[in-house]
């Protein structure tokens, strides 16, 4: 089974292709040359596994992360590609490190940084084969190991977050005044 695993960001989207433990192709491209790599590839995806982005906050970041996860996962439905949206960062630190294991391992528990611990567990795991160029790209290794994890485990939850995802709709304000009449409302 051959699983492409992405890592979207506001610009740049990481990702890795994997057949069994094997890694066919990584990367990291500008959104809008994704899809044309994605729609290249479209044959020989059985599965695609994206890391969707926790709406921590309000910025312009967050918000165009969030809008190219949705856009990429209705390019992938219209592709009819399978997919898999239901872990955020935090999940994927957990599942590839447990805090046992950090307990036990003294040179994971001295670094603070959950980013450098799994890069260490990455090269662990995949040794001299890993050469991976950019952070986005480890993540995504880390996102494809721990979906491996916890389907082996049985906690797949496959209505998480935007598999039902809608694009945004302008909020409509009601007008300040008037006799109350709530039908006056209008969108900026």
């Amino acid at each position: 089974m051959k699983i492409l695993s992405i890592d979207p960001a506001n610009m740049e989207t990481g990702f890795v292709f994997m057949e069994g433990d094997k890694i066919i192709d990584n990367g990291k491209f500008e959104n809008q040359d994704f899809f044309k790599w994605i729609f290249k590839h479209k044959s020989e995806i059985d599965l695609t596994v994206i890391e969707m982005p926790l709406i921590m906050g309000n910025s312009m970041h967050i918000r165009n992360t969030i809008l190219f996860t949705g856009q990429l996962i209705q390019f992938l439905r219209v592709l009819k590609i399978n997919y898999y949206s239901g872990m955020c960062r935090s999940t994927v630190t957990h599942a590839i490190i447990p805090k046992r294991i950090v307990i036990a391992d003294p040179e994971l528990s001295n670094i603070k940084s959950n980013d450098v611990k799994i890069k260490v567990v990455m090269k662990r795991i995949h040794g001299h084969q890993l050469n991976l160029k950019s952070n986005d790209e480890i993540q995504a290794l880390a996102l494809f190991h721990a979906y491996i994890i916890k389907k082996e485990e049985g906690k797949l939850d496959y209505d998480r977050y935007y598999n039902n995802f809608k694009f945004p709709v302008p909020i409509k304000k009601q007008r300040k005044g008037g006799k109350g009449n709530k039908r006056n409302i209008r969108t900026k």
